[in-house]
């Protein structure tokens, strides 16, 4: 991986120097896009520029958790599915007491100039008696988004000159978003609410305060267009929450109609969007979990569109260019089974899944995938009339019950599964913990009788 800058240099040698190991771990995602090794967490500033897909997201290289040293680290595809590492983008200037780059956002200026605008942080919690408060850092790109320079003006904003009193000295995780030909920026001011600030020149790097757009407070605000609604997510410490409503461009104020959580756990985590040259809505979030000891923590799920349902609320797909990945193929034909379990052919530990299933009188019917052979252990995913299970994580999904039958499209990647039911009106995301010989995948009926529908079954291809 060449690079001009001497300050990514020991970044760069730590994330490389695990890479084997992480690599080499049989726990680790071979289809889901992770670094090289070290600690991933939120997916920072997307962009789409000369065919590409750009990523930046949290990194630190040098440990497996959330210790000082979080970089920006950067990959590129031309499909969402097959990712090339790039150079480290964004480096804590320690020379100037920066000891981490947190979340952020990244955009093209009215100059079509690249921006980032980041979270800097220094120093605080149990280090400090008094916080220093962060600051909201800008870098400029080159043509190729590969090489980046810190802003020579920084801080884009600091508390001192640019936040409000009550606003909590963590206020962080900047986005951009337009409308009608103007520049704005949301962040998140803990127990304030949704701070809201405008680029006249449109430049990114000046901004002008325009109040708060709306009441909610948490972590990663994205606030974006999507049809004719307006949708804000965010990250509150616990699972990711949507709202849907409407903004007002001429008094800055968001309000929402409805409100639900994308996921049901806070596996998936630290969103961000994207609009492709097809106009779909892309979005993307972290997947994070701590393995003790292990060289790597985290990896990216599957990027997904983003639409909002006939119900109002949203529905997640998985990409299309997923299913370039698949391999060998297994079907079944349709079955029904009472109170009984059946093994099938197919085993794998990186696998999809289509499935459809009608409980009928079964009180629980779905499958179980990463069995072992003796049948002792395994991974559940199923309905059982009130919600649906994935390992052990339970959705509500009581509107299920007067449909018949419900869809499953399961992603198994070692360690990691996706679920997205019924064409995503429900997702969910999980880890698990399997021994490396369990392979196995069994339909099971429990307490009644289930019939078992469409059974596609494909081998996933690595994307290393």
């Amino acid at each position: 991986m060449d690079y001009q800058n001497p300050e990514i240099q020991p970044g760069m040698e730590a994330m490389m120097a695990r890479a084997d190991e992480a690599a080499s771990d049989p726990t680790r995602p071979v289809y889901h896009f992770g670094p090289p090794s070290g600690w991933m967490n939120d997916i920072n500033g997307p962009l789409l520029h000369k065919g590409y897909y750009h990523v930046f997201y949290q990194l630190n290289p040098f440990h497996t958790d959330a210790r000082y040293g979080t970089h920006w680290a950067h990959a590129r595809s031309t499909d969402l599915v097959h990712w090339e590492h790039l150079p480290l983008a964004i480096w804590p200037s320690t020379e100037a007491g920066e000891t981490s780059c947190y979340s952020g956002t990244a955009a093209f200026n009215r100059d079509g100039q690249p921006v980032i605008l980041y979270t800097c942080t220094r120093k605080w919690g149990r280090d400090r008696v008094v916080p220093e408060p962060f600051e909201q850092w800008a870098a400029i790109g080159d043509d190729d988004l590969i090489n980046w320079t810190k802003y020579a003006d920084n801080p884009a904003l600091s508390h001192e000159r640019d936040a409000r009193p009550e606003f909590d000295w963590r206020w962080r995780d900047p986005f951009f978003f337009f409308e009608q030909g103007r520049s704005f920026m949301v962040l998140g001011a803990t127990g304030v609410g949704t701070p809201i600030w405008e680029s006249e020149s449109g430049d990114l790097l000046n901004w002008t305060y325009r109040g708060l757009a709306s009441d909610i407070s948490q972590e990663c605000p994205n606030l974006f267009k999507l049809g004719d609604d307006w949708v804000m997510l965010t990250s509150p410490y616990t699972p990711v929450d949507y709202y849907i409503g409407d903004f007002d461009i001429d008094t800055y104020r968001y309000t929402h109609r409805v409100n639900g959580r994308i996921e049901p756990t806070k596996t998936f985590y630290g969103t961000n969007i994207l609009f492709d040259a097809d106009g779909r809505c892309l979005l993307l979030g972290r997947l994070l979990r701590t393995f003790e000891g292990a060289a790597w923590n985290g990896c990216m799920a599957l990027p997904r569109v983003l639409t909002i349902g006939e119900d109002g609320h949203p529905r997640q797909t998985p990409v299309e260019e997923i299913e370039m990945l698949r391999g060998e193929h297994y079907s079944s034909p349709d079955m029904a089974l009472d109170s009984q379990t059946k093994l099938l052919d197919a085993r794998g530990d990186a696998l999809e899944i289509n499935i459809e299933i009608e409980p009928a009188g079964a009180s629980f019917a779905g499958l179980r995938v990463r069995r072992s052979d003796d049948g002792a252990d395994g991974v559940r995913i199923g309905y059982d009339g009130e919600s649906v299970w994935v390992g052990g994580i339970e959705m509500p999904y009581p509107q299920a019950a007067g449909q018949g039958s419900i869809k499953l499209r399961v992603f198994l990647d070692k360690s990691v599964i996706e679920v997205f039911v019924d064409d995503g009106a429900r997702v969910a995301t999980n880890f698990i913990d399997c021994g490396v010989n369990d392979l196995g995948v069994e339909l099971v009926a429990r307490g009644g009788d289930a019939a078992f529908r469409s059974i596609d079954i494909w081998e996933m291809e690595s994307i290393s």
